[in-house]
């Protein structure tokens, strides 16, 4: 809808500027829901990963660690109030965020598994303090966390979800 056009725009440029490589996948979709559902959920992506220039809501100097626990609260409170819009007083309202405000509209619609975003988080908060992975497995590992939960997010925004397909 018209009131959800500047959170999309937001996770377009997000994505186009950071994520060139991951920019035309996304417009390649098939439908404009997919093509939504991407931008979102590859924009949360981006935005997690980033180092510098974080669109956290956090006091200035906030540490990188306090970035992620910002977007994990943000998802936290996304799957709090699926049913309520409403936040408590005192309570910030995370949804104010572009790309949390769109990834809730979305969670309405789609019921994302919350864990593929737990294990994003899970994936970005080892990176801050690893600077080489100690093994294959423990870099593969990393890897199903961050672009495994990613793609899973993606074909559950069609409807194909890993329990269906499981053998």
């Amino acid at each position: 809808g018209v009131e959800l056009q500047p959170a999309l725009d937001h996770a377009v440029s997000i994505v186009k500027r950071h994520d060139p490589a991951g920019f035309l996948p996304g417009k390649l979709l098939a439908t404009e829901d997919m093509q939504v559902a991407y931008f979102a959920v590859r924009s949360f992506w981006v935005e997690t990963g980033l180092r510098f220039g974080n669109t956290a809501d956090v006091p200035p100097n906030s540490t990188p660690a306090h970035h992620l626990e910002w977007w994990r609260q943000g998802i936290e409170q996304i799957y709090e109030t699926s049913a309520s819009v409403e936040t408590s007083a005192g309570q910030q309202d995370f949804q104010k965020h572009p790309t949390l405000k769109l990834l809730a509209h979305l969670q309405q619609q789609h019921q994302f598994n919350k864990c593929h975003f737990d294990d994003i988080l899970k994936g970005r908060f080892l990176d801050l303090d690893l600077k080489q992975y100690p093994d294959l497995a423990a870099l593969e590992e990393h890897a199903e966390w961050s672009c495994g939960s990613l793609m899973q997010l993606i074909l559950e925004s069609d409807g194909l979800f890993e329990k269906d397909y499981a053998t």
